[in-house]
């Protein structure tokens, strides 16, 4: 059995061109960042589209945010690219001549559709905004500062420090050379 994470790519698709609306935005980038086929990330780019949430123009590397992040709830991104298909699903190849295998589809479709309504509640409870709050950058932190998701909040001495370390200014200025300096 195969786990979709369609949800997931398409959260972090929305947050690559949330943090940087400025920088390369083609599918090939944000492919790279996802670490999958850009087709793939067309695809989601395309569903989140016609779920309301991406602006794209055919052709133009500039895909935009319909909304704030903080009016753009997880519930709407799983809307956008699942449709309507449960998380859960009930094994239809039972044996109906077993008695369990009899009653069992009802028994697990009703608390599957509890599941599913506590999870959407959950995921209308938390947007994209919520998302970009939990950032947090490891200790070996490559981020450029003007684009680091995390803001800062993470707490990490090397947030923000850019590759080896070093920000965009310690480069102009030829500060942070030597690898053990900052």
């Amino acid at each position: 059995m195969r786990c979709s994470t369609r949800l997931s790519d398409a959260i972090h698709v929305l947050l690559f061109i949330a943090v940087d609306p400025g920088g390369d935005l083609s599918s090939a980038a944000i492919a790279a960042s996802v670490s999958t086929h850009p087709s793939y990330v067309r695809q989601l780019m395309s569903a989140l589209r016609r779920g309301g949430l991406l602006a794209c123009t055919r052709g133009q590397a500039a895909p935009r945010l319909t909304r704030p992040l903080d009016r753009i709830s997880l519930l709407d991104v799983y809307r956008a690219v699942q449709g309507q298909t449960p998380l859960l699903h009930e094994d239809t190849q039972i044996n109906p001549e077993c008695g369990v295998g009899m009653c069992i589809q009802h028994a697990v479709g009703d608390c599957f559709a509890e599941v599913q309504q506590a999870a959407e509640g959950a995921m209308a409870s938390l947007s994209l905004s919520d998302v970009m709050d939990r950032f947090r950058c490891d200790g070996d932190c490559r981020c450029d500062p003007a684009v680091c998701p995390c803001r800062g909040r993470c707490g990490s001495p090397a947030c923000g420090q850019g590759a080896a370390g070093r920000t965009p200014q310690d480069k102009k200025e030829g500060m942070g050379d030597d690898p053990g300096t900052v």
